[in-house]
């Protein structure tokens, strides 16, 4: 795979990056913020920008700019720039900061599915289980399917001992996804506290496998297990 540097925040190399499948080393980011400060770049291009340089991990550089980005009219209520700011800010470990960035995208595009998903699962972090899965069942019904999703919504009904629930959503992440190694470790607990010890035992040697034979508690379960 090529590698690039991005130099400029043209909508060009973006189309280009996408089209050859480029890997990107770095980002010129003293260029892109003279373009965010001069405002020479669109919204839509922005949050384009945001996005692959949050898939490509560079979270503090984005937060460095957030001040700037937020102070300028073009792009302070543009929805899916303020998802990819929240989206940094919550990868930075400012959870507070992104629960009021995800509910600023929410307030202009009560709509978007993807802000919806990233505030679910800040309130299942918080606890607040219920209003989580108000979040994540909307995501779930406007995105693709996803496992991630299916096993925050999990996680939320487990909490609230809602077992059957949550069993049900652990197997559609794995039907999803069945490399997914926490929801199976996850269902494998779930199955033992509800007395289905063939069930889990047969979920914890798959999940074994997967992390290849390195988790000794569930290697201790599985030998309880088949005695």
């Amino acid at each position: 795979m090529n590698k690039i540097i991005i130099y400029s925040t043209a909508l060009f190399f973006l189309t280009l990056i996408h089209a050859q499948d480029l890997e990107i080393s770095e980002f010129n980011w003293g260029e892109i913020r003279k373009s965010i400060d001069d405002e020479k770049i669109s919204a839509s291009e922005l949050a384009e920008l945001l996005e692959i340089a949050n898939e490509y991990g560079f979270h503090s550089d984005i937060c460095e700019l957030s001040d700037l980005i937020l102070s300028k009219d073009n792009y302070k209520n543009n929805p899916h720039i303020l998802n990819e700011l929240g989206t940094s800010a919550f990868n930075t470990g400012h959870q507070g900061d992104s629960a009021i960035l995800f509910k600023k995208a929410l307030a202009v595009y009560p709509g978007f599915p993807e802000a919806h998903a990233n505030l679910g699962v800040i309130y299942r972090i918080k606890g607040e289980y219920e209003t989580a899965l108000e979040h994540l069942k909307f995501a779930i019904d406007n995105l693709p399917p996803n496992a991630t999703l299916f096993y925050n919504i999990s996680i939320c009904y487990e909490r609230l001992n809602m077992l059957e629930e949550a069993e049900n959503n652990l197997r559609k992440t794995i039907e999803i996804d069945n490399k997914f190694k926490d929801a199976y470790k996850t269902l494998a607990y779930l199955l033992i506290s509800q007395d289905k010890d063939e069930e889990a035992l047969n979920v914890l040697r798959v999940y074994s496998g997967l992390v290849g034979g390195k988790d000794e508690d569930a290697l201790m379960l599985i030998k309880q297990l088949s005695d």
